[in-house]
């Protein structure tokens, strides 16, 4: 919406949102923001965050067998209709995760990284729990100053946020890994 006669615009652009950022991608430059720090849902962007930090743990062709976190999936959920008796490699669990949006494969993958960090964990909410640990620290390391992920899928849980300003962060860094950039093209 370009409104000229308003000098409190952005080059002509007036704003509708409550906050936003306009960064560039290859340098990380912030051109441009209003509000970037406050508290957000991060929606689906966390499982880019989810997906990046699996990669620290887990290799592609690693075989994962479903169990019990299919259970913490939340109700009406974009799934990737993964099954319990299903046996998927860490890089089919992604791809479920970026093209149809599965909050399933988000918890498959999240407990297969728990078992990694945790492997006495005694539940399936154990282990994604452990992984959930493991993710906040690894977003502490990157730079992630205003982010607390309590689900590996974004699901709007009161204690799961993030800022614009991390999500960017986020989006850089999601946009140089080759997996994430194969099933996003």
């Amino acid at each position: 919406y370009y409104d000229f006669t308003r000098p409190d615009t952005l080059n002509g652009i007036y704003l509708f949102s409550k906050s936003c950022i306009l960064m560039d991608g290859p340098s990380g430059e912030v051109l441009f923001e209003s509000a970037s720090r406050e508290r957000r849902y991060p929606a689906s962007t966390t499982k880019l965050l989810t997906i990046l930090f699996a990669r620290t743990l887990l290799p592609l062709d690693m075989v994962v067998t479903p169990g019990d976190e299919l259970n913490l999936v939340g109700p009406n959920s974009s799934l990737a209709y993964i099954k319990s008796h299903h046996q998927l490699t860490v890089e089919q669990l992604m791809e479920g995760m970026l093209l149809p949006s599965g909050n399933d494969a988000a918890y498959v993958l999240a407990a297969a990284g728990g078992r990694i960090l945790n492997p006495g964990a005694p539940t399936a909410r154990d282990e994604v729990d452990a992984f959930l640990m493991g993710m906040n620290e690894y977003a502490r390391t990157i730079g992630l100053c205003g982010s607390h992920f309590t689900c590996p899928d974004g699901y709007d849980y009161p204690e799961n946020y993030s800022t614009l300003e991390d999500m960017a962060l986020i989006a850089r860094l999601a946009y140089e890994d080759e997996i994430i950039r194969k099933y996003s093209n």
